[in-house]
């Protein structure tokens, strides 16, 4: 007996949040690169050119904006890293391509990182933040197979390395004027074990 294709599998996915958000992110870059520019809703719908009620629809507030990004970012870091060791590139130039990719996203939206610590965030927001770092540790962990000492733990690791990162990446963004991402992305390798970043 033949079935009916139901209307719900054939509906197409309503691209529109997805264009909102793009949106938002852009006016945060845009915002960023402003010298007194504030980083509120308000000033951020404006620049994006959507009502607050379609920010309010995508994002809880800025700290589920902020985590967003960083997890964005820190994802396509990590899938950097992997893409290059699967093609062969030796570690050190994978860690470094994934390092710049991040830190220079990190630098270009620095106003709006260096704000967002300013703001008073809910417990979780740190701890999200956090997590979707050490996520990524585990998953170019899990690219290295091998390579990863047996003695290591690596879910441990992952959580090491992560706060460790937040926390130095939080006192560049402070630092004014703030070193160069290429120095301070040597610096920030240089705390990693050599078996995970090459040397």
């Amino acid at each position: 007996m033949a079935t009916k294709e139901s209307g719900e599998s054939k509906r197409a996915v309503d691209p529109r949040p997805a264009r909102t958000r793009a949106a938002i992110r852009d006016a945060v870059r845009r915002l960023a690169t402003q010298a007194g520019k504030e980083m509120s809703v308000n000033a951020i719908a404006r620049e994006a050119g959507v009502s607050r009620s379609a920010f309010y629809d995508q994002y809880s507030d800025l700290d589920a904006l902020s985590i967003d990004m960083l997890t964005e970012i820190f994802g396509a870091a990590a899938s950097l890293d992997v893409e290059k060791l699967v093609r062969g590139e030796s570690r050190r130039a994978a860690a470094e391509a994934a390092a710049r990719e991040f830190l220079e996203y990190i630098a270009e939206h620095r106003s709006f990182f260096v704000s967002s610590l300013e703001w008073r965030t809910s417990s979780s927001v740190p701890e999200s933040v956090h997590e979707a770092l050490a996520a990524n540790y585990r998953i170019i962990f899990d690219a290295l197979g091998d390579a990863v000492p047996a003695s290591v733990d690596r879910e441990d690791l992952a959580l090491f390395l992560a706060g460790g990162t937040i926390a130095l990446i939080t006192r560049w963004m402070r630092q004014s004027p703030p070193a160069s991402t290429r120095d301070f992305g040597q610096r920030l390798l240089a705390l990693h074990p050599d078996w995970l970043v090459g040397d």
